[in-house]
């Protein structure tokens, strides 16, 4: 079953520590739909913090240390599946039009967020 993130969250887990050495091969990656090539599947600058991103298949090799009979393959999809419920933080990617930002804003921190996300929220807005 594919997993689904934005590419805020993409970049995020492309930057996160796999193992040393760690890399994946066989990918099968869509962004916005549309197959990303092999070359471009890892590079963080191909992908906007508003695209979707969808993991179809492919495998991370964890720890090439390891001897090859000893090598864990991990499958990228549960890889990615869990790592996402491991986050302590949801990213919401919102795109509003210019002339209601502030009104989109005001209505964040009505709802009774914290004071460092209301912050965050002003800066967008």
């Amino acid at each position: 079953m594919p997993v689904k993130m934005t590419g805020a969250q993409f970049k995020a887990f492309l930057a996160t520590e796999w193992g040393p050495d760690a890399y994946w091969e066989d990918t099968e990656i869509l962004k916005n739909g549309e197959e990303v090539d092999e070359g471009r599947d890892s590079d963080p600058t191909y992908y906007a913090d508003t695209d979707t991103v969808t993991i179809l298949g492919g495998t991370i090799i964890p720890d090439q240390s390891q001897p090859p009979s000893l090598i864990e393959y991990v499958d990228a999809v549960k890889f990615a599946r869990k790592w996402l419920k491991a986050q302590s933080t949801v990213t919401l990617v919102v795109e509003v039009p210019r002339e209601h930002a502030e009104w989109f804003a005001s209505g964040i921190k009505g709802m009774g967020v914290n004071k460092e996300f209301a912050k965050i929220v002003e800066r967008i807005g």
